[in-house]
C-alpha cells in the first residue's frame, strides 16, 4: 500500500500534516490559492469585518472572494457535477435538488421574478457548497479547514463577549432585549442576551457556532500532535460554554446535550453513553441553571413555538406539494418556524423538506456505519476525529430544530463537512457505497413521513386538542 498524495498548500503547520501509508497513491487538483482565498470567504462570513470597522460597510468583500475562488476553480467545480453519476452523491444531490424547488415555488405562489430572485440567491449558497467540496478535498484540507473554523469561531465569540460586557463597542453589535415573567412575583423582568456578528445575530442561531466550536476545540485539545500547546484549547471552550450561558437560549442548551450524547455513543458505545449521560446531565442542569434549563412547556415562548408549528403544519396542509414559496413563512404566521426541517417544508412543500431533511439522514446514516463492528478506518486522525465530527453535526441539528435556518450558508458548511469525511475516509473492509436510487427515495419518504407525523403529535399533545382546528 502506497502513501495518499496529498495537494500542496500555502501552508503546513507542523502536527497538523500526518501522511498515513495506507490507500493507494492519487493525487487530487491543488487548487492551492482557491483554497486559500476559499479560508478567507469563510472568515468574512463568520467575522464580517464591515461589522467589525464601520469603513468597510459597502464593501463587497465576501461576494468577490467567493466569485474568485470560483473562477480559479471553475473546472474542479465542474468535475464534481460530470466525474461520476450524481446518484452516488446523496448530500450533493439533495442540495442541487433544493435550488429547483426554491425556484418553483416561488414561481407558484408569487411572481418571476420572485422566483428568479430567491433563486440566484440560494444558487449562492450552492456555489459555497460546490467550492467546499471541491477544495476541502484530502484529509490535511479538512484539518485545517476545521482548524481555521475553530479559529473563526474563537475571534466572533470573544468579540461578542466583548461587546456584550461593555469592554469594545461593536455599532452593529448590541446584545438583544427580552422579557420575561417572574414567576414568584409576577413582574415582567428584561434581561440581556449574548448575540454574535452577521449571520450569527440571533441568540438562538449564535448557539449553533458556539456548540459546533465547542465540540471542535475538544478535538484539538485531544491531539497528541500538538504536544502541551493542545490544552490550550481548553480555554476557548470554557468561553464558549460561557457565551452559551449568556445568550440565554433554551434550545442552545438542547444542542449541547444532543452533541455531548452523539459523543458518548460514538466514542464509548451506547452502554457507557447511558452511563456518562446520567453523570453528566445532571452536572449540566446545574451548571446552566437559569432560563436555559427551564425546558417545561408552559413557557411562554415554548408555547409560542408550538404555535407557530400548529400553524406551520396547516400551511404544509394547504399547500402540500410545493410549498408556500421562500420566505413566506414569517409573512404567513407572523414569524418564522423555529424549526429548519418544518421551515423547509412548509415553505418548499414534501420534496424540499424531504431533500433538506435527506441530506442530513444520509449524513448521520453512513457516520455511524462507520461505528459498525469490524469497520475500521487506517487513518488514525481521521478515526479519532470522526466522534468528534459526528457530535458537533448532531448538536447542530439540535440547534436547527430550534432556528429557521434552511437556507443559511453556514448549515451547508455543516452538509459539506460530512460530505468531505466520508469522501477521504477510506474504510477497512470497504462499505458499499449508499446510492440516491428507489430504496434511498423510498427510505426519504418515510422518514419525511415519521417527522411530520412526530411534529403533529407533540404539536397535539402539549397545544391541546384544538392544535389544527
Amino acid at each position: 500500500m502506497t502513501t495518499l498524495v496529498a495537494a500542496p498548500d500555502f501552508w503546513s503547520p507542523r502536527g497538523l500534516l500526518r501522511p498515513v501509508d495506507l490507500t493507494p497513491a492519487r493525487t487530487a487538483p491543488s487548487y492551492s490559492l482557491a483554497f486559500f482565498l476559499f479560508v478567507l470567504v469563510n472568515a468574512t462570513l463568520f467575522i464580517r469585518p464591515a461589522e467589525v470597522v464601520p469603513g468597510l460597510i459597502g464593501w463587497p468583500i465576501y461576494q468577490t472572494l467567493i466569485v474568485t475562488c470560483l473562477v480559479l476553480c471553475l473546472s474542479g467545480v465542474l468535475t464534481q457535477l460530470t466525474q461520476a453519476p450524481l446518484t452516488t452523491r446523496p448530500v450533493l444531490l439533495c442540495v442541487l435538488g433544493l435550488l429547483p424547488l426554491v425556484v418553483v415555488s416561488k414561481l407558484i405562489n408569487e411572481s418571476l421574478p420572485g422566483a428568479l430572485e430567491s433563486g440566484f440567491e440560494f444558487c449562492k449558497v450552492v456555489v459555497y457548497y460546490l467550492l467546499f467540496v471541491t477544495l476541502v478535498n484530502t484529509p490535511q484540507r479538512l484539518r485545517r479547514f476545521l482548524l481555521c473554523i475553530s479559529l473563526f469561531a474563537v475571534v466572533l465569540v470573544t468579540l461578542a463577549v466583548l461587546d456584550f460586557h461593555g469592554l469594545i463597542t461593536l455599532p452593529n453589535l448590541t446584545p438583544l432585549q427580552d422579557r420575561q415573567r417572574d414567576a414568584l412575583t409576577g413582574r415582567e423582568v428584561i434581561f440581556q442576551r449574548l448575540r454574535g456578528t452577521g449571520t450569527f445575530n440571533d441568540p438562538n442561531e449564535l448557539c449553533l457556532i458556539l456548540v459546533f466550536g465547542m465540540v471542535l476545540c475538544l478535538y484539538w485539545a485531544g491531539d497528541p500532535g500538538l504536544s502541551v500547546l493542545r490544552f490550550a484549547w481548553l480555554l476557548p471552550v470554557g468561553g464558549f460554554a460561557y457565551a452559551l450561558a449568556l445568550t440565554q437560549s433554551r434550545g442552545g442548551f438542547l444542542a449541547l446535550l444532543l452533541g455531548m450524547l452523539a459523543f458518548f455513543y460514538c466514542r464509548f458505545g451506547k452502554a457507557r453513553a447511558l452511563l456518562l449521560g446520567a453523570l453528566v446531565v445532571p452536572v449540566l442542569f446545574v451548571l446552566f441553571a437559569g432560563r436555559q434549563t427551564s425546558l417545561s412547556i408552559g413557557e411562554q415562548t415554548a408555547h409560542e413555538r408550538i404555535q407557530l408549528w400548529s400553524d406551520g403544519l396547516m400551511l404544509f396542509r394547504e399547500n402540500p406539494l410545493f410549498g408556500i414559496g421562500q420566505n413566506q413563512f414569517s409573512k404567513a404566521a407572523g414569524l418564522v418556524g423555529h424549526n429548519s426541517f418544518l421551515h423547509c417544508f412548509v415553505e418548499l412543500g414534501f420534496l424540499g423538506g424531504a431533500l433538506f431533511l435527506g441530506a442530513f439522514y444520509y449524513g448521520f446514516r453512513e457516520l455511524n456505519r462507520l461505528n459498525a463492528s469490524g469497520v475500521t478506518i487506517p487513518d488514525p486522525e481521521l478515526s479519532r476525529l470522526r466522534p468528534y465530527l459526528t457530535a458537533a453535526i448532531a448538536g447542530y441539528v439540535g440547534g436547527l430544530l430550534s432556528v429557521s435556518y434552511s437556507y443559511a450558508v453556514p448549515t451547508y458548511a455543516v452538509l459539506g463537512l460530512a460530505d468531505v469525511y466520508l469522501r477521504v475516509s477510506l474504510v477497512h473492509p470497504p462499505l458499499a457505497p449508499q446510492r440516491f436510487d428507489t430504496r434511498f427515495v423510498v427510505r426519504l419518504i418515510g422518514i419525511s413521513i415519521a417527522f411530520l407525523v412526530g411534529v403533529y403529535v407533540f404539536v397535539r399533545l402539549f397545544k391541546g386538542g384544538n392544535a389544527l382546528a
